[in-house]
Formats: C-alpha cells, sequence, structure tokens
C-alpha cells in the first residue's frame, strides 16, 4: 500500500495488519515537491498513466470513452450519447495546456510557470499524488520483474499521503529513495528516535517487543503560547454544534490512541478546555455518554467501564492524575496521592547468605515448598541503605531481598492478599499520623510471621479475614511494645530505636483497630470521599522526557538517564556539597569492595579479572588496564592495613574524577 487518503485509512490499514513484529518506523517528506516538479517529466507520466487508464495488460485497447456525469464517472469501450465524453487524446490534451498556460502576476508583471505547479489550486494535490505513484509503480514492477519478489516485500507498509512518506520494518528504505523518485525532488527523513516517529496527525512508537503503538500527535503543543481552536460557548452558535466539537474530538482521540492513558490525557485537555470556555460539566459528561454508546467499537479494546471513563476525564478521581495545559509550555496536574521510588545503588550477591539458607531450612507452614525452593536460588544484594540493627547505629548497608519479597507476595493466598487491603486501609487512615515510622513492609512482616507458624484459613469469607486481621494486629501491637520486630529472612530488628511517643500512640491505635475493624474501615472510606485534590503546576518538557523515557526500555538510555542524573545532582550543589557527596559514594564502595573480595576468593566472581573498563576508550588502553587491574589486585588482596588504604586512595581518586567532570 502506498497513496493514502487521510490518516483514518492508515490506522485502519494498520489495525488490520498483523504484525509479528514491528522493528523500524521511518518518516520522510518531500522538501519543496510542488515547486520543483519538472513539466516535461509530469506532462510524459501523465500521459502514461492514462494510457494505461485506456488499456489492458496485453496493450489492447479496453475503453474509447470516459463519461464524467454530475453523480458519477465510468469508461465506455464502443459508443456514448453523453456529451460530457472524453477519448484518451482529450484527457492528455487538456491537462498539456493546463501544464503550460500556468501564470503569475507579480509586481505588476506576468510571469509564465515552467518548473513546478501552483499550491492552493484544486489539481495541484492529484497531479503531484499520480507524479509520484508513476515513479513508485515502476520501482516496484522493476522488482518484480529482475525476481526480487523478497526486496519488492520490503515494500509491503510504505505509506505516502501527497508528500509525506512513511516506512514500517523497512530500515533501509532511505537507501532507496534515490532509485525511486526523479533527481529534481529531495527527500528527507524525519523520524523522531530510533523507535518513534510523527507522520501526519499520528505518532507512532514500537516497544522492546515489537509492538506497534499509535497516538494523537499535534504540531500546536509544541507552541509556547495557547491557541484558541474551538468555539466559546458564548459564541453566536447553537450550544448543539459546540458540544459536537468533543464528541468529535473524542472520536478521532479514540482512532488515533491505542493505550487508554494516550486517550485520557487527550480528552481531559480537551474537557478541561471547553469547560474554561464556558461550557457544563453535565452536559459534556452526557455527550461522553453518547460517544461511549454509539462509538463502542473504538474503545472496546480499552476495557474501561463507562462510569470509570467518565471519572478519568471529567472528574479527575480517576487511576491517573488530571493533567491540563495552562499557559505556554505549563502543565496543571491535579491528584488525589501520590507515589514515588527511590534509586537506590546496589550490588549484586553471586552466592545465597547464609542467612536465607538458615531461613530455608527451617519449617514452614507458609509459604509452600517450591517458593522456598525458589527464593533459596533468587538474586540477592547489597544494597546502600540504612538498616538499623539497634538504636546507636546511625548508617548501615542492609541485606537487599526484594526477589524474594516478590516470590513471597505471588504466593499469598485470599485471605491475605486481603487482609493486607485491609491493612493498607488503615495505614491511611486510622494509623497515618505514624505512616513514616512504621509503614507498609513493616506490616507485610508481621503478616508474613503470623503465616508461617500457623495454619491460613482457606475460606476468605468476611468473617475469616477479620479474624485473620486482627491476628497480625496483635502481633504488631507486641512487637511495638517490644520494640522488636525482626526481619522475614534475617536478624535485623526493624523496630530498633523508635520513640517512647510512637510506642504509646501506635499501642493505643492498635488496641482500638483490633476491637473495632469495621468502624475504622467506615471511616476509611468517609474520608476517601472527601480526600481533597491537590494542584502541581510543571514544566510540560518534563512530561514529554518522562514519556519518551517510558518508550525506550533500552539498557544504553537508562546507563544515560542515571548518569545525567547524578551529574545533575553535582551541578547543583555547592563545593562543600560535593565533598559530602564524595564522601558518601566513597563510603558505598568501601563496605562493598569487601563483599566484592569474598566473592572472588571463594573462586565465583571470576569473571571480575576478565572486566574490561566500559568508559576507556581505545586509545587509553593500557590506562584503562592499569585502573581495571588496581580495583580487580585491591578486591583480591589480603586486608592489610596497607591494603585499605591503598582501597581509600583508589576509590577517592576514581571519585575525584568523576566529580570534576
Amino acid at each position: 500500500m502506498w497513496i493514502l487518503k487521510n490518516s483514518k485509512e492508515l490506522l485502519e490499514h494498520l489495525k488490520s495488519t498483523h504484525f509479528s513484529r514491528v522493528h523500524s518506523i521511518k518518516a520522510f517528506d518531500f522538501s519543496t515537491l510542488y515547486t520543483t516538479i519538472p513539466h516535461s517529466k509530469l506532462k510524459e507520466r501523465l500521459a502514461k498513466i492514462i494510457s494505461n487508464a485506456f488499456t489492458s495488460k496485453n496493450g489492447n485497447r479496453k475503453y474509447k470513452f470516459i463519461v464524467v456525469n454530475y453523480d458519477k464517472t465510468y469508461f465506455v469501450k464502443e459508443k456514448s450519447d453523453s456529451e460530457n465524453k472524453y477519448t484518451e487524446t482529450d484527457i492528455i490534451q487538456m491537462l498539456n495546456f493546463l501544464i503550460d498556460n500556468i501564470f503569475v502576476v507579480f509586481g505588476g508583471k506576468v510571469f509564465q510557470q515552467i518548473v513546478g505547479i501552483p499550491m492552493g489550486t484544486n489539481c495541484a494535490p492529484l497531479l503531484a499524488d499520480i507524479f509520484l505513484y508513476s515513479y513508485e509503480a515502476e520501482f516496484i514492477q522493476s522488482l518484480v520483474s529482475e525476481g526480487k519478489r523478497y526486496l519488492a516485500s520490503d515494500f509491503n507498509f510504505t505509506y505516502r499521503y501527497i508528500d509525506d512518506v512513511l516506512s514500517i520494518n523497512n530500515p533501509k528504505f532511505a537507501d532507496y529513495l534515490s532509485s525511486i523518485y526523479p533527481s529534481e525532488l529531495e527527500v528527507k527523513e524525519t523520524t523522531e528516535t530510533n523507535n518513534s516517529a510523527s507522520y501526519l496527525d499520528i505518532m507512532l512508537s514500537y516497544d522492546t517487543d515489537g509492538h506497534m503503538n499509535t497516538s494523537l500527535y499535534d504540531k500546536r503543543d509544541d507552541f509556547n503560547f495557547s491557541i484558541t481552536n474551538f468555539p466559546f460557548l458564548s459564541s453566536n452558535i447553537p450550544s448543539s454544534p459546540a458540544y459536537g466539537v468533543f464528541i468529535s474530538q473524542l472520536i478521532r482521540y479514540a482512532r488515533a490512541s491505542t493505550k487508554y492513558t494516550d486517550f485520557v490525557l487527550r480528552a481531559r485537555r480537551l474537557s478541561d478546555k471547553l469547560l474554561s470556555q464556558g461550557y457544563v460539566c453535565d452536559r459534556l459528561t452526557s455527550s461522553l455518554r453518547k460517544f461511549y454508546g454509539r462509538y463502542g467499537e473504538l474503545v472496546i479494546h480499552y476495557d474501561v467501564p463507562l462510569s470509570r471513563m467518565v471519572d478519568d476525564i471529567l472528574q479527575g478521581y480517576g487511576h491517573y492524575p488530571y493533567l491540563s495545559l495552562v499557559t505556554g509550555r505549563k502543565v496543571l496536574i491535579r491528584y488525589r496521592s501520590k507515589s514515588s521510588r527511590d534509586f537506590i545503588p546496589s550490588f549484586v550477591l553471586t552466592s545465597t547468605p547464609e542467612c536465607i539458607n538458615t531461613w530455608c531450612d527451617k519449617p514452614h507452614k507458609w509459604p509452600p515448598q517450591n517458593v522456598v525452593f525458589n527464593i533459596r536460588r533468587c538474586k540477592y544484594y547489597i544494597v546502600a541503605k540504612p538498616a538499623i540493627k539497634d538504636e546507636n547505629i546511625q548508617k548501615d548497608f542492609c541485606l537487599g531481598c526484594n526477589e524474594a519479597e516478590m516470590l513471597l507476595a505471588d504466593a499469598w493466598l485470599p485471605i491475605q492478599r486481603k487482609s493486607m487491603l485491609l491493612i493498607k486501609a488503615f495505614v491511611k487512615s486510622v494509623l497515618k499520623k505514624f505512616a513514616d515510622h512504621i509503614t507498609t513492609f513493616h506490616w507485610k512482616t508481621a503478616l508474613y510471621r503470623v503465616s508461617e507458624s500457623k495454619d491460613i484459613f482457606m475460606d476468605d469469607s468476611p468473617g475469616n479475614i477479620i479474624k485473620f486481621t486482627q491476628e497480625v494486629i496483635e502481633y504488631m501491637t507486641q512487637s511495638v511494645c517490644e520494640r522488636k520486630l525482626q526481619h522475614f529472612f534475617c536478624d535485623s530488628n526493624l523496630f530498633a530505636g523508635l520513640s517512647d511517643d510512637t510506642v504509646a500512640w501506635f499501642t493505643n491505635q492498635l488496641i482500638y483497630l483490633h476491637d473495632n475493624i469495621e468502624r475504622c474501615l467506615e471511616r476509611f472510606l468517609v474520608e476517601s470521599e472527601k480526600k481533597e485534590m491537590k494542584v502541581e503546576e510543571v514544566d510540560e518538557s518534563r512530561i514529554q522526557m518522562a514519556t519518551k523515557t517510558l518508550l525506550d526500555d533500552s539498557n544504553e538510555n537508562e546507563v544515560q538517564g542515571i548518569l545525567s542524573f547524578m551529574s545533575g545532582i553535582v551541578d547543583m550543589t555547592d563545593d562543600d556539597d560535593n565533598e559530602k557527596l564524595a564522601e558518601a559514594i566513597i563510603d558505598v564502595f568501601l563496605h562493598v569492595l569487601p563483599y566484592l573480595k569474598k566473592e572472588t576468593d571463594s573462586g565465583k566472581n571470576s569473571s571480575w579479572s576478565n572486566r574490561e573498563n566500559p568508559g576507556a576508550s581505545s586509545s587509553t588502553e593500557s590506562g584503562h588496564n592499569t585502573v581495571g587491574d588496581s580495583v580487580i589486585s585491591l578486591m583480591i588482596a589480603s586486608s592489610g592495613p596497607e591494603e585499605k588504604k591503598a582501597q581509600d586512595k583508589l576509590v577517592q581518586n576514581l571519585l575525584a574524577g568523576f566529580l570534576k567532570k
């Protein structure tokens, strides 16, 4: 497929095509198509196309006339009584006359155009389309006649709308441009990134699994000023067509958006703009309901009920932040709650920690033995994060058991899962005063401790859920009073350092919660309904950057993102803070080196001895070998006082160089 009528035709064709895997999306544009078409080649190509329409494949005359009436156009083989019949020669002569008689008035003088065709005339797009088509058809036919059908099939997913070209799964399309189109035309690639491109009003991209995603693309989003492109309700227009604009745009958004999030963000931006221009929320809600009922086939793949869609687009109570364009490149974000994730340096251990083996060897009523088997074999990390074992230690490095904890969560029975949901609700309501001190992680640990030592109810009836939750609360109450909650896998007290105020307040709240679970749940539901919206204003560029990061899962971009993040921290700090940052990172290195040394001594980390320094260039090979050998030799050396000093010095030099850069 090559010639397109509009973006709707492109979307329909993409939806009907089952790509096994998308690995390339390229977009191209003719720089100056209309003004550079040579008249001689245009007339020659048009005559050839017209002749082919009147003749059969074997070269014999198939039609004598083409009849052009008001309501229909058709070919005639012999004769026709219509006055509006034209032969092949008639059409060619009329087109030649049109091309040879293009005149322009400028500065009081009349000029004849001898190269290119005038933009804005009714026939210009059609003439340009047919002109390019003649070269494209000739190119494909030449490949087939030369026995290169496999190469010709690479162009199956090439699309062109006048002067815009899109090529899917043909990364070498640019190499054939000079073979397809005449030398007078200049074609430039306009591909956005390695895995995305904008084409007409569609943004196309693909993920690491080769799945294609489409969303709406509007050049006006990049403008740094606001645009009025929808009618104000106070204008001198009927209200029904004005609200009809909302439905028509929802249709456009749904056709273009593969993902529900893209559809919602567009629809929210539109609804926010219309509300600011005098539209009534109730009528917009009614219009949205009409859209959902009449055009359900466009949104059925989102698998979202009408109530949630109304909530997400017009109320801001849904699962996504309420975004709206404010002024310039600022975006207003309205939300009820938000979460964050910390970036924490970690180092993989190549052997299973002894505490994990000890835990696995103990008898458990829960989790099942297959889960215990997998926990013994998953990865563990040294994490640069405090893990307080007693109240006097202020910084420490903890054992990271993330994979093991995920295995436990996957093994939850329905009653455990529902009990945890109840506890999370209580943490956000009756227990929120000290939610930073006693977190969901502490509650999960308590739930695990209760589960491993008792027979869990298989029946997740409301009564059993409340009873099991009360047992977890009892265990947590005892742990708070004793200020001791042992980590599920290792000997680490998670409650070391709890203040007297925290213990006293939390104990009273836990006793009340234990006896009034249903009343506390009702309180959570009431508070959730009354929860106020929060508002933040963010640069639109930050949202675009985050979107691009989510679309690109490559390791290279992940590493570059981390480096940019670290460099940004350095740039934002003064000299004193730089010293503190260097001290913190050095501290990480010095604590981890003994673990690496231990693994190297045991022969389980031999790959380190052959690892090259990824930051070294080919011109400094000897330099990077020196640094690499120094690091490795320090790791495998015996830990005497001189080696300790050498370790300190090397790490300090490495970090000093990084901070200078």
